[in-house]
């Protein structure tokens, strides 16, 4: 009888769909001018366009007040990834409001890498003054709430019947 029910929940737990995030997160840290960011998107961004993919709905952004970027007033406003699969892609953070840009007008800091970034991984580049780090992750998956409950039913109604069995018994 037990091997029968944790069959049942095994089964169960194979066939309750899973509502998947599919998604990539995108962060970037680079601790020599004090900023960083964080982006979602549905996949890895393989675009080779020379302009790259934009993000303007960053997840985070972190400017130290106190380095280089962030005594100039800046702001991160975007990010961009551009040419990932070359072997010189870029990762760009989109400044505003700094007091070094013409009139205040959009300006940034671009990193180039020296292997393409078009995979899961952690990718740095070893600078002067420090690392800088692109790291680049899947989403957790997370069942769905629906599928939780059906599950939860299925096992509640095996352990009911197999109670009442046993009270028979």
């Amino acid at each position: 009888m037990l091997i029968r029910l944790m069959t049942l929940i095994a089964v169960t737990y194979l066939f309750v769909p899973l509502s998947k995030a599919d998604g990539v997160l995108y962060t970037y840290n680079d601790p020599v001018e004090g900023l960083a960011w964080s982006f979602e998107v549905p996949a890895i961004i393989t675009s080779n366009d020379i302009n790259g993919t934009i993000i303007t709905d960053l997840l985070s952004t972190f400017v130290d007040p106190n380095g280089p970027v962030g005594s100039q007033g800046c702001a991160i406003d975007s990010a961009l990834i551009g040419a990932p699969a070359s072997t010189n892609p870029l990762a760009f953070t989109g400044l505003s409001g700094c007091s070094f840009g013409v009139g205040g007008q959009g300006v940034g800091i671009g990193q180039g890498f020296t292997t393409p970034i078009t995979s899961f991984g952690i990718f740095t580049v070893q600078g002067p003054f420090g690392v800088k780090t692109l790291t680049i992750s899947p989403l957790a998956v997370t069942p769905e709430p629906a599928s939780l409950l059906l599950l939860c039913t299925g096992v509640i109604g095996a352990l009911w019947g197999c109670a009442k069995k046993l009270s028979n018994a």
